[in-house]
This record gives structure tokens, C-alpha cells and sequence, in this order.
């Protein structure tokens, strides 16, 4: 036995209409894909804890002085 709820959503006509298209190509329920979408979009808010392994390497190595310029720190590194 699977443990699912019944839910209404309320959505423009049209985008539900695209919706049920598009899970008929994937071969798919738009149940399936909803619930999909809503897992991954709560994991990417709610990421996994890290390891205390991988916790404690944190902070250990140097980068760039600025996080966004990583092209330019290789370069200089080689």
C-alpha cells in the first residue's frame, strides 16, 4: 500500500490542458510529475545535511579573493 493523498489544485485552464499533454508524451501521470516536482523542488530548499567528514573540510583550502573569478584563479595557479 503506497502513501498518497488526495489533493485539488486550482491552475489556469491552459497550463493544465500543457500539463496533461505533456505527461501523455512522457508516458507519465501528471500526479507523477507534480509529485516530482515538488520533491525536488523541497530537497533543493532543504539540502541534506553534510557528512561530519565532509563537514570538517570545510574552510581548509584557498581560493579566489573573489568567489566568481575561478578561470582566472587556474590560470594563475599553472
Amino acid at each position: 500500500m503506497s502513501d498518497l493523498t488526495k489533493l485539488t489544485l486550482s491552475i489556469n485552464r491552459g497550463t493544465a490542458a500543457a500539463g496533461k499533454q505533456y505527461a501523455e508524451r512522457a508516458g507519465r501521470s501528471l500526479s507523477s510529475i507534480v509529485g516530482d516536482y515538488l520533491d525536488a523542488l523541497t530537497a533543493a530548499t532543504n539540502p541534506a545535511p553534510l557528512s561530519v567528514d565532509v563537514a570538517s573540510l570545510m574552510g581548509i583550502g584557498s581560493g579566489p579573493a573573489d568567489e566568481h573569478d575561478w578561470k582566472a584563479y587556474r590560470e594563475a595557479r599553472q
